[in-house]
């Protein structure tokens, strides 16, 4: 009986099926999944075995405390929008209002370091440049993070088609779970991790 060994074999299906249905055989090297062999109580234990360690190797690639990262950074995304928020009230509101003494040069500044273009040289400009400026960005982090919390909370049930289509998204590239292995997950991962970080560019 032929079976995955390892997470640079066994295919994306395959590793998520086992976990999803419960069904060991899963892990079985096989042409065809819709017919699952009968296997021996013997069988049945070693292929058990053999999926512990893979899962155990799984879980090292997973930080543990990536879950309260996740809410943390949520939290700073929220206060990032909400500073955005603020700031183009004060500014398309009282800018232009001589009875506030704004410091209108301040604000546009700090909007400018967290990566808004704000170029004007007439009013009519300056409330065009302001009504651009939005928080899309930020709103599509919140949701990736969410999701990434959901997929950890939920022992990655039901989630990895979810988590394969956002990589896709992201990416700009097709999976095919059925060839791609678990270590090729862990990197559309970790890639997609990265090129949020890098993301300077607010939508």
């Amino acid at each position: 009986m032929n079976y995955y060994k390892s997470l640079k074999m066994i295919p994306i299906f395959n590793f998520f099926e086992v976990i999803e249905s419960e069904d060991i055989r899963y892990s079985i090297i096989l042409d065809n999944y819709n017919d699952l062999p009968e296997i021996t109580e013997k069988q049945q234990e070693e292929l058990t075995e053999n999926f512990k360690n893979l899962t155990s190797d799984y879980s090292d690639y997973n930080e543990n405390n990536k879950i309260i990262e996740n809410q943390f950074s949520i939290v700073n995304l929220y206060n990032r929008k909400n500073k955005v928020n603020a700031i183009l009230f004060l500014l398309y509101n009282y800018k232009y209002d001589d009875k506030y003494n704004l410091d209108s040069e301040y604000l546009e500044s700090t909007l400018k370091g967290m990566g808004y273009k704000l170029e004007y040289s007439t009013v009519d400009e300056f409330y065009k440049a302001i009504d651009k400026i939005n928080t899309k960005g930020i709103d599509y982090k919140i949701k990736v993070k969410e999701v990434e919390i959901k997929n950890l909370t939920s022992g990655e049930k039901q989630s990895y088609r979810e988590a394969v289509v956002l990589f896709e998204e992201l990416l700009s590239i097709n999976i095919d779970i059925y060839k791609k292995t678990i270590v090729d997950f862990i990197a559309y991962r970790q890639r997609c991790m990265q090129k949020i970080k890098q993301t300077k560019k607010v939508a």
